[in-house]
């Protein structure tokens, strides 16, 4: 329910004090899509995502190795209808280990390139990283 999200992403921006200097607070994506894809609001939409493009990329400079952080950039990405640098930054993801594909699948920020053949490429390389990862697991 998109109006749902859209109160519960404003609210959660009103109140937490961190939203233009976290990198972990995603919020501002979710909100940014929301508002290009349901409102065809462009300019609060770009203040939101490059904000938090903004933010990721000084924690990759700062050399963070959180794997979120490259794959919040190609969010951002394919939210702005950029493939292209949406799989790059999704590929820095999974040169540092990112593997949870169900984001790509189910997850709204990827929904105009869920049939983009090089993200299903990702999607099946991601699937068998993590069937090879339970295989070992359970031989433990």
């Amino acid at each position: 329910n998109t109006s749902e999200a859209r109160k519960y992403f404003q609210r959660n921006m009103e109140i937490n004090d961190v939203v233009n200097r976290d990198a972990q607070f995603i919020g501002n994506i979710h909100l940014g899509q929301i508002y290009l894809l349901q409102d065809n609001n462009l300019v609060d939409s770009e203040i939101l995502l490059s904000n938090a493009m903004e933010l990721n990329l000084a924690e990759i400079k700062n050399g963070s190795l959180d794997r979120s952080f490259p794959f919040n950039i190609a969010g951002v990405y394919a939210i702005r209808g950029n493939p292209n640098e949406a799989i790059r930054w999704l590929d820095k993801a999974i040169d540092i280990n990112w593997v949870d594909y169900y984001m790509l699948t189910h997850g709204p920020w990827f929904i105009s390139m869920r049939k983009h053949p090089e993200l299903l490429k990702r999607i099946d390389l991601l699937k068998s990283k993590m069937k090879k990862l339970r295989e070992q697991s359970s031989s433990l």
